[in-house]
């Protein structure tokens, strides 16, 4: 290799190592603009088991006297209302998903009815933000509710 050579090989090196911080930085926050769309849960693209004390069926909710699923959520499960021990210390609780798709938080339960309820998850933070990627607003965990007619048959 001549001395000119090694020169334009040196340089080409410099202006590498000078543009790559502005790329990662372009990249970054490209990412961070994208809006949140979710991706299918994990249950409509491959069986995942669930645990019974993360899984309130619709049996569950019938075997009990309850005015709204919100009230049958408190009576089953109280700590799905509550931010998981794993979430973020800014959470202040859990986001509702209902078929998959972000509705709000835990209030949402007031206004779904018993009888339209397939069943209901509590997906923990660090498994949400793997199933919905990381700008989902489950910092808290996520109570999934699937309804009657929707997800896996």
């Amino acid at each position: 290799m001549t001395r000119n050579n090694s020169r334009v090989s040196f340089t080409r090196a410099v202006r590498v190592a000078r543009c790559w911080p502005l790329a990662l930085t372009i990249a970054c926050s490209a990412s961070l603009a994208t809006p949140f769309t979710p991706t299918p849960p994990v249950a409509e693209t491959q069986s995942a088991p669930t645990s019974r004390a993360t899984l309130i069926t619709a049996t569950d909710l019938h075997s009990i006297n309850a005015t709204s699923t919100l009230d049958a959520v408190r009576q089953l499960r109280p700590d799905f209302l509550r931010a998981s021990p794993r979430a973020d210390r800014s959470a202040t609780g859990p986001a509702v998903f209902i078929n998959g798709m972000f509705a709000g938080d835990v209030s949402w339960l007031e206004w779904i009815q018993i009888a339209e309820v397939r069943d209901i998850t509590f997906i923990h933070p660090t498994e949400a933000r793997f199933r919905f990627g990381p700008t989902c607003p489950c910092g808290g965990g996520i109570v999934a509710v699937q309804t009657v007619g929707q997800g896996t048959p």
